[in-house]
């Protein structure tokens, strides 16, 4: 149904600005399906609807976007009921169901339970069933206060007037706070009081206790120890309530590590399984031309015979010969049986013909699985849950999208694909009973519990679900459930779900770290009340304090930490060479510098991805040591004159340069048109630049080496020009370049360690392409840094003559990005 009504939208796609025909069948499938379910027929003409609409919206006059709207949904609607009719989901169930009871036997006993609401459909049909000898409905809860009010609506759509039946069990203490806290009559204060004044008010609420979390890993740590420690108390049945999957897989994570099995009542989710990822992987692999991440993923999963044993040996491989992607540079890296296995890939692949441009629906998803049965994915999928149910995912959108005449785009389908996985779920078949129970709030009904555990007990557990169609005045209107029917039957589940099990735990997290936590309104009136009313619900701080080191099995107390001091310098690192990139690691941090040349220690790089940044800048980098000195391939070095009048002709020598150097580029990279005028943009510029000093001597990319303050310093500048009484050290930028304010304050020391390195500089500067601008100091201002340099440089070398300590003591920014992270100590020496 979606399907056609994206086929009818893509026609039209102007009407949805910036929204997919997909996405947008997603919602009007969504309204369309309440509207069958709750019997709500839209206003007769576009007119009425459009007048409905601006009365809703509180609107002073007709407006252009609500006359859109109002013609959009009714001429889709109309349409929709014609073609679809009874073949769409909604009035398919009610048919059954209508035709289920009518064909019941007469006097056959039939009792309706566990049902909490009903749409308007639903309750016609039981109204009718009612009418029969021998059918009883039968529903939990009170009638009463503002929990009630979910089950009044629920028996006056059934037209009964609903019998009470006796209690099981004497009225308990947290019964009769419950019934005050939710009642709806008088003040709540008054209420308390009263409670507080009975004879029963001391008696025990029993073990009902709220947690308060730091963040979302902090609730799901503590879910876990409550659901541990109930274990061990002896519980037999342990419900966990959560509404949030994320929690869940964080929680189901933690109990796997504690080999505690978790029931899932709702299914696990598809999107997040390994089969879903594994497809991913593939097609990510047969769409970008076998990226390395997808590829190892793919490899890795499990699903290909020895792929975990072929990505342990391609991977060096690929990290060694720098090898980001691409199906000709994985053919030379192949050895052995690996190039057989690897043709098997592209011949995969190769069924995915439809990846470029425009193609039936139903063409994409067949050739998904044509790829996956030439790979022998199809086999190793349909063996896994998980696996199987992506296999039937798949079937079912060729066979829907095999009705339509709907092309699509591979992106399109893709996140129709993803879509389907994301909605889908399934369910492992774990042999014996299960202790511990997963649950959503809907599926409570008739619960009883041994413990149970409310996790998202946040204003998120009260909130309704959002359309972008028809607000909340315009739903009324129409007849429409809207937010207080939503709300309404929560209170009701969430007061069963108080009273399911002698041990409740209740916790929240605030969404975001940092902030406070705080739980949904109705649960905050509940504390309220019961302090009020001379019995306060508990907040159970030690579990929470307990629960980050719940994974601790041993008990017996841990030795004291021992803070291992900073490392001492080595005097060797003062006769190894000291380049700037060196000598901005020892101002930056100490133990970063310590730990690159006196350890040797450096981040593992990644291959080199095939659009990079970096491959930009040394474009750049060559295009201007061309401008000034022969290099092979290349247009000839500008010989003429650099003063003001030759600017434009020098700005056509420099874009004819990088036409050459960026030939390759555009043969392999679609980006490098775009470098390429992104270079071109600033030759005027540029030009400027290099006509600023017109009678100076130019080196380019000039090896330098000196001898000063006890250090060997190196470096190679970008360009140095002199013309006998000045001199420029120069350094591109294609990117971000340092400030003046880092340059005058001594923290940016590139191009002053390049200063130190070429006597008679007089000014440094920074040429950025990007924002075509300089920054850079001269003069004065550079005679005034450079002693202070050259100081910091021989206070340093005396220190590490000596052994001193080499701290961390970079700036937290600095610490963030740092790639010794894993191996600096730096938290414990700030304790020492």
């Amino acid at each position: 149904c979606r399907l056609r009504l994206a086929e009818a939208l893509s026609r039209f796609r102007f009407l949805f600005e910036g929204q997919t025909p997909l996405r947008t069948a997603e919602a009007l499938h969504a309204l369309f399906d309440e509207l069958q379910r709750e019997v709500v027929a839209l206003p007769a003409d576009e007119a009425a609807l459009e007048a409905l609409l601006q009365q809703g919206y509180g609107a002073p006059r007709p407006l252009v976007a609500l006359s859109r709207e109002a013609q959009i949904v009714h001429r889709l609607q109309q349409a929709f009921q014609e073609e679809i009719g009874d073949a769409a989901p909604a009035a398919a169930q009610t048919s059954a169901l209508h035709r289920r009871l009518q064909q019941w036997p007469a006097h056959a006993p039939l009792w309706l339970i566990g049902f909490d609401h009903l749409s308007a459909s639903e309750a016609t049909a039981f109204r009718l069933a009612l009418e029969k000898p021998g059918v009883q409905f039968i529903a939990q809860g009170r009638l009463q206060g503002r929990d009630g009010a979910a089950l009044r609506r629920l028996f006056a759509q059934l037209g009964a007037a609903p019998q009470p039946l006796p209690a099981a069990a004497p009225e308990s203490a947290r019964s009769r706070l419950l019934d005050a806290a939710f009642a709806d009559q008088g003040s709540a204060l008054q209420r308390a009081l009263a409670l507080a004044a009975s004879p029963t008010s001391t008696a025990a609420l029993g073990d009902l206790a709220v947690i308060a979390a730091a963040d979302p890993e902090h609730e799901a740590q503590c879910a876990d120890l409550a659901v541990r420690e109930a274990l061990l108390a002896g519980a037999q049945q342990v419900v966990v309530v959560s509404h949030d999957r994320r929690l869940a897989r964080r929680l189901r994570a933690r109990l796997e590590r504690a080999q505690v099995p978790l029931a899932d009542r709702g299914g696990w989710a598809l999107s997040t399984s390994r089969a879903a990822a594994t497809l991913d992987a593939w097609l990510n692999c047969a769409e970008g031309d076998f990226p390395l991440r997808p590829l190892l993923a793919l490899l890795k999963s499990g699903f290909l015979p020895g792929g975990a044993d072929w990505a342990a040996a391609l991977e060096p491989r690929a990290t060694q010969a720098r090898v980001a992607g691409g199906a000709e540079h994985w053919r030379g890296l192949m050895q052995g049986h690996e190039v057989a296995r690897f043709a098997q890939l592209l011949h995969a692949a190769r069924a995915l013909g439809s990846v470029a441009g425009n193609s039936p629906g139903a063409a994409h998803a067949e050739n998904v699985l044509e790829s996956l049965k030439r790979l022998g994915l199809d086999t190793a999928l349909a063996a896994d849950p998980a696996g199987a149910r992506v296999l039937a995912c798949l079937h079912d959108l060729a066979t829907a999208l095999g009705g339509t005449a709907l092309k699509l785009h591979w992106r399109a389908f893709r996140a129709l694909l993803d879509s389907a996985l994301e909605d889908a779920s399934f369910t492992l078949r774990a042999p014996g009973p299960h202790r511990v129970q997963l649950f959503t709030l809907d599926q409570t009904q008739g619960l009883v519990a041994d413990v149970v555990i409310l996790t998202g007990a946040t204003a998120a557990l009260f909130a309704p679900q959002s359309s972008p169609f028809f607000n909340a005045a315009v739903r009324r209107e129409l007849g429409l459930p809207g937010a207080a029917e939503a709300q309404a039957l929560t209170l009701h589940r969430l007061r069963q779900l108080l009273q399911a099990a002698p041990q409740v735990r209740l916790l929240f997290a605030p969404e975001e770290a940092g902030e406070e936590p705080q739980p949904a309104a109705a649960l905050q009136g509940l504390i309220a009340f019961a302090e009020a009313a001379g019995c306060p619900l508990p907040f159970d701080s030690a579990l929470a304090q307990r629960a980050p080191q719940a994974e601790i099995a041993d008990d017996s107390p841990l030795p004291a930490a021992s803070l291992r001091a900073a490392p001492a310098a080595a005097a060797a690192l003062l006769a190894r060479p000291l380049s700037a990139h060196g000598h901005q690691a020892l101002i930056e941090c100490p133990y970063l510098f310590h730990a690159r040349y006196a350890l040797g220690l450096e981040r593992l790089k990644e291959p080199d991805a095939p659009v990079d940044r970096s491959d930009y800048g040394q474009r750049v980098h060559r295009i201007l040591h061309a401008f000034e000195s022969p290099l092979d391939d290349l247009p000839p070095p500008w010989q003429s004159s650099r003063d003001a009048s030759r600017i434009d002709a020098m700005a056509a020598h420099l874009r004819l340069i990088s036409a050459a150097v960026f030939a390759a580029d555009r043969a392999a990279r679609p980006l490098a048109r775009f470098w390429q005028q992104a270079f071109d943009s600033q030759t005027p510029w540029l030009a400027q630049q290099l006509a600023s000093w017109p009678l100076a001597t130019v080196r380019v990319e000039a090896e330098l080496a000196a001898i000063r303050e006890g250090w060997m310093l190196r470096g190679r500048a970008d360009r140095i020009e002199e013309d006998g009484v000045r001199g420029r050290v120069v350094d591109y930028k294609s990117g971000q370049s340092p400030s003046k304010a880092d340059l005058t304050a001594g923290e940016a020391v590139q191009l002053p360690h390049y200063a130190l390195l070429t006597p008679g500089a007089t000014a440094v500067e920074y040429w950025n392409l990007r924002d075509a601008k300089t920054v850079g100091l001269a003069d004065e201002e550079l005679d005034a840094l450079l002693p202070g340099i050259e100081e910091r440089l021989a206070v340093l070398a005396i220190a590490i003559e000596r052994g001193a300590a080499l701290p961390a003591n970079g700036a937290s920014a600095q610490c963030e990005c740092c790639e010794m992270r894993g191996v600096c100590r730096r938290d414990d020496w700030g304790r020492a």
